[in-house]
């Protein structure tokens, strides 16, 4: 086992060190909180404006799409998939998309 001296971390050489360390750090961590705030709400933005290019595209094919949940798996795949039928013809598998 090493003997290592211990530090005290107490006198004020330390105190003024991790002062300033602890200014520096916060000095480069605020610019960056305020852009991931700004990354954050723009991204917010450009979902709600696929959701919205989504259900427009969707409602072509669906009279419903309105009421649908985007967030919901089971709901998108039934949307997107329908129901599916598969059938062997020769030996290989034929998949159709009942509507």
């Amino acid at each position: 086992m090493l003997n290592l001296p211990r530090i005290d971390f107490t006198s004020h050489s330390f105190q003024l060190l991790i002062k300033k360390l602890l200014i520096h750090l916060l000095t480069r961590l605020l610019p960056a909180q305020v852009h991931l705030k700004q990354a954050e709400l723009a991204a917010r933005q450009e979902r709600q404006r696929m959701e919205d290019m989504f259900i427009e595209w969707a409602a072509q094919y669906c009279s419903d799409t309105k009421y649908i949940n985007i967030a919901s798996s089971a709901q998108m795949q039934q949307l997107l998939f329908g129901e599916w039928e598969v059938r062997s013809r020769q030996g290989a598998v034929a998949v159709y998309l009942l509507y």
